[in-house]
This record gives structure tokens, sequence and C-alpha cells, in this order.
């Protein structure tokens, strides 16, 4: 059929646009000015006849035809046969039902839903719209476009990988399919109804409620990093995908929708909704959003992104942070020194100096590298010498100094 240029070439633009610009700034719960229905009016009609004519409709105007409308007819003794049948092409489907390896169409009417959760066919030959057989001694009909007026049929349409849903507007009487108008829903995944000339209201990724990260490790990795995250009430309503990014906690303040949708892949953790709260401890090779591995003696903020089920990125969703988690070695203690203090072993002694200006009993504890608590001592004055009957290795020796804890690693033989 004949298609206008200009419309064609803007239709390919926009598509093509909302196509590059998955993952840019977004946020709000309705996107009216980035999703649009492209309607084409068909002046004149176009005609797909028995006498030959054909339609090939060209749904989104790329140059591609998507849907193959013919018609047929045939003569026997009696009688004859007029048929009218539609061919998806490519991985474009239609709207219609199944019966044994027959699909037949639906008529819809207008305002009837069009979209993911309809049953669509697409088999390896055509689909009947309408066949009809007058004879002397036998008459029959098979499809649901016998003697149809102004009815809607529902569109499926596969492009780069991403569904569009649209609909065809068709009279249909003996071997005549008429072509009078059609539409697209440009938002990928996005439902229409038929007839309609406007976007449906799109739904923001439902965006979780609380995050929290705990340290639970000592590997200096992203093992040491458990994450807890507690879905919205409504559940995972409109969501593909969560994304944990961890933050330095000096850059936390400055990081939004727009940087989240800017993060590489293999800077985040991508996690499948469940429907459930979510908790899992990073893989060892994660990294922060900065592309640097999780490591210890940093402090970071976690944000989780929510990623709307229709790919538009007006329709994604950011948390607000969690509180500050510091990933200590080993967890729960922060290694630190202050001027004038010194711990250091010398085979099994543990020397201290330098520690106090008062005379009091202080405590000293020593962990292992699991955070486990091996040994305490009990020292006073300004210097001591403590020997550890410990095994070999890398222990944390943890005081109080002007009442604030400090931690130091040193190796016992």
């Amino acid at each position: 059929m004949k298609k206008n240029s200009t419309l064609n070439q803007t239709l390919l633009k926009r598509l093509k646009s909302y196509a590059l610009t998955a993952g840019a700034i977004a946020g709000a719960a309705t996107v009216s000015d980035a999703q649009e229905v492209i309607y084409t009016d068909v002046d004149p009609d176009q005609q797909a006849t028995a006498a030959g004519d054909s339609i090939y409709l060209d749904l989104n105007n790329d140059g591609t035809d998507d849907f193959l409308f013919f018609a047929n007819s045939f003569t026997f003794a009696s009688g004859s046969v007029q048929r009218v049948f539609v061919s998806p092409l490519g991985d474009n489907a239609v709207q219609a039902s199944l019966s044994g390896s027959y699909a037949y169409p639906y008529v819809l009417p207008a305002g009837n839903a069009i979209d993911a959760n309809q049953s669509w066919q697409n088999i390896g030959y055509d689909q009947t719209m309408a066949w009809q057989t007058f004879a002397s001694t036998f008459s029959g009909e098979y499809g649901n476009w016998i003697n149809v007026t102004d009815g809607y049929l529902g569109l499926r349409l596969d492009l780069d990988g991403q569904t569009h849903y649209g609909w065809a507007r068709f009279d249909v009487s003996a071997g005549v399919a008429t072509l009078k108008d059609y539409a697209l829903e440009s938002l990928a995944c996005l439902g229409i109804e038929a007839g309609s000339q406007t976007s449906l209201t799109a739904t923001s990724a439902a965006s979780v409620s609380a995050v929290v990260g705990t340290d639970v490790g000592d590997a200096s990795n992203g093992t040491d990093l458990e994450i807890d995250i507690t879905i919205n009430a409504g559940g995972d309503a409109n969501v593909s995908e969560y994304r944990i990014f961890v933050v330095k906690a000096e850059n936390a303040s400055a990081f939004d929708q727009a940087a989240a949708e800017a993060v590489a892949a293999g800077n985040y953790t991508a996690v499948a909704p469940t429907g459930a709260a979510i908790n899992l401890t990073l893989d060892a090779a994660a990294n922060d959003v900065d592309g640097e591995a999780i490591t210890s003696n940093r402090t970071y903020r976690i944000f989780v992104w929510s990623g709307a089920n229709c790919d538009d990125s007006q329709l994604n969703t950011l948390s607000a942070p969690s509180e500050e988690v510091s990933l200590e070695w080993p967890a729960g203690l922060n290694e630190s020194n202050i001027p004038g203090l010194s711990i250091f072993a010398n085979g099994s002694v543990l020397n201290i100096t330098n520690y106090s200006t008062d005379n009091a009993n202080k405590m000293l504890s020593v962990y292992n590298t699991n955070g486990q608590l091996v040994a305490t001592e009990t020292i006073s004055g300004a210097s001591s010498s403590v020997q550890l009957n410990l095994a070999s290795g890398l222990y944390i020796v943890t005081m109080n100094v002007n009442d604030a804890p400090h931690s130091h690693k040193v190796f016992i033989q």
C-alpha cells in the first residue's frame, strides 16, 4: 500500500529515539510526554480482494512489512468459496484463538484491551479471518470476520526485540477486506485500546521501602556486605528487575536517578523480583558504582533501583539511601592510629606503649581474623608487655584510649 514518506521517517526516528533513551533521567508515575499513539488514516481505503489485490501493512512505517492481508476464491460445480486471511510476518502476531492447528483472529470492539494478557498467535501459515462457502447443496462459514463493519484487529509488533501493540480497523465482506486506519503505541510493552488514539496511563515501577547494608565478613571484598531489601507494600508491581548500587558515603548525596541510569553494567548487582523481601550477600567481585572493588576500611551507602516492565526510563524509580555501613576489618572493629600510641608484637610478646597519661587499668582485647575474641588482658601504666599464648598468625588488638576504641593489626609468631 502507498506510504506517506514524511510520516514514515518521523515515526522511525521516534521509535529509535525511545529505544536509545532507555536508561535516561526519569521517575514520574505517568509519562504523557514520553509515549504516544501513532495513528494513520488510510486514505483512500485499501482493499485485499479475490481479484489479486493484497495489503502489506507496515505498522510502524519503517519500510519493513509486518502483516500481509489477502483474499482468494474458487468455484466448484455447485458453488464457490470466498476467503480472507492475515499472515503475521517475522515474529509479529495477531490477537486470535487457536483451534487445532488453525488460528482465527478476533473481532475486537472499540475500547477492548490489546496487551500482553491476550491470546496471541503466530503460526507458520495464514490465519483465517473469514471463510464462506456458497453452494446449492451446502453453505458454511468459518472465522469471526463474516460480514463485519468497523471491526478492530489486535496486532503485536516485534521491533528490535521489544514488543509494541497496535490495532487495524477493517470491513470484511465476501472475499474482500477493507483497511480503514491503524495505530501503534510507541512505548514498548504498553498496551493500547482498540480504536484509541491516546496512550494508556503508564505506571512506575514500585520503589522499595527500605534498604539495609550490614558488614558481615572480613574478606575485604563484596562478600563482606549483606543487603536486606524490604519491598513496597504493594509488592513488585510493574518491576522487571532490581539493581543494587553501592556508593561511597562521601558521594551518596549526589547520587540520583540520572546517576543510577548511567551506571555501567558490572558496577551494580541485578536481582530478579520475587514478590518478597530480598536478602543477599554480594559477590566477591562486586564493584561500587565507580567501578572500584568493594573493600574494607570504606564507608558506603546502598541504593536500590527498580526497573519498570515497560522499557521507558521515566517509569524506573530509585530508593532512598541506606544508612552508612562501614566495612571494618575484622567486622565490628575499625583500625585506626593515634599519635604516640604504639602496639606491636615481638614473637609472641605484645608490647603497648604511650597509651595512657594516667595509671588507670585498661582492658586489652585480642581478636582473630574471624572476629572471634581469643584473649583479654588488663594493663596499666604508660607501657606494658603481654605474653600471648596464641597460634602464629594475624590478630587484631583493641583497647580504649581516651574513652574511644582503637584497634591495630599485629602478627604473632
